[in-house]
């Protein structure tokens, strides 16, 4: 029998708006296991651990795809409800979208993002330059190519 899988499209919120240096795709990975295995304890994390795994993570607009197994989802978005510090940075996580497949969860991504910059370019944002925009744009685009 196949393993069977969940994407779950995430958002990491900072809190005050600030983020300690660059946060590595390794760096969440380990933080949403760590919490797994803390919150649900090691047979679960036992069953769970080798199948976690980051699919996508732009720094950007700090959102990130995980794919996880489908008889463990539930435990896992819960495990990241539960993450509240990266790198010593007071942050949480909060769950976007959660997909059966990955074409699915790209193709939210690509509109959860126009949405983003539809209100950047309305709020008078810092962020909204044509140069971030087109960063973006390009990273979605390499990903779906994939």
């Amino acid at each position: 029998m196949r393993v069977k899988f969940r994407i779950l499209v995430c958002e990491v919120v900072w809190e005050k708006g600030t983020k300690n240096g660059e946060i590595q795709s390794s760096v969440i990975t380990t933080a949403v296991k760590n919490s797994v295995l803390l919150n649900f304890g090691e047979i679960f994390f036992g069953k769970v651990k080798n199948s976690i795994a980051m699919r996508y993570w732009n720094q950007n607009t700090n959102i990130f795809m995980l794919r996880v197994p489908r008889e463990g989802c539930q435990e896992i978005c819960a495990s990241l409800t539960l993450i509240n510090k990266l790198l010593s940075s007071q942050m949480f996580i909060r769950t976007i979208h959660t997909s059966g497949k990955l074409d699915t969860a790209i193709d939210f991504m690509i509109e959860y993002d126009q949405q983003v910059k539809i209100e950047l370019r309305t709020s008078k944002s810092k962020l909204a330059t044509t140069k971030h925009i087109e960063t973006q744009d390009n990273q979605l685009n390499k990903l779906r190519s994939q």
